[in-house]
């Protein structure tokens, strides 16, 4: 079993620790431990899921050690590291992500590729930070506005618009 860790073999280590859970109950948080410490120690997922399979209280630990790298990545990188946080956290980092995916698109070059990872991402995002993004990304793109329209209430059925030149 130790062999097939060492080498990651996520299967054939299921396997055999299965067995010997099988004959020792007892062994299964020890095992899972063990597990949790070759998949951080090679960054394989496959073994950090499996520790969680075997021990859901290390689910929160597998949860911060990919927050930590999320932080010590860059762009999508950073990004999916935070994902795979957030889904073995049951959903602590869903803002975070929210922010990371905002910093992302508003990082494209186009408004159509900003679109497109805009909408990849929706489910992580609010409206209103959208709307915010929105507004600081087409700033950057197009410049200030240069004109600002103020409207005032002429009657009770018209409004009059006023234009004013701006910086």
């Amino acid at each position: 079993a130790d062999y097939a860790l060492n080498i990651g073999r996520t299967s054939a280590v299921s396997s055999l620790y299965d067995k010997a859970i099988g004959y020792d109950p007892n062994l299964k948080r020890a095992i899972a431990n063990q597990i949790y410490q070759k998949g951080k120690q090679t960054g394989n997922d496959r073994l950090l899921s499996l520790s969680v399979l075997y021990d859901n209280g290390l689910r929160e630990n597998v949860a911060e050690y990919y927050h930590v790298l999320s932080q010590e990545k860059r762009g999508d990188t950073s990004l999916s590291m935070l994902k795979k946080a957030n889904n073995y956290s049951g959903g602590k980092y869903q803002h975070e992500i929210g922010n990371k995916v905002l910093e992302i698109c508003d990082s494209k070059s186009s408004p159509d590729e900003r679109s497109r990872c805009l909408d990849k991402n929706s489910k992580y995002l609010e409206k209103k930070a959208i709307f915010k993004s929105s507004v600081k990304f087409y700033t950057k793109l197009w410049g200030p506005p240069t004109k600002v329209l103020n409207l005032g209430k002429k009657d009770d059925s018209e409004y009059v618009g006023h234009v004013e030149s701006g910086d």
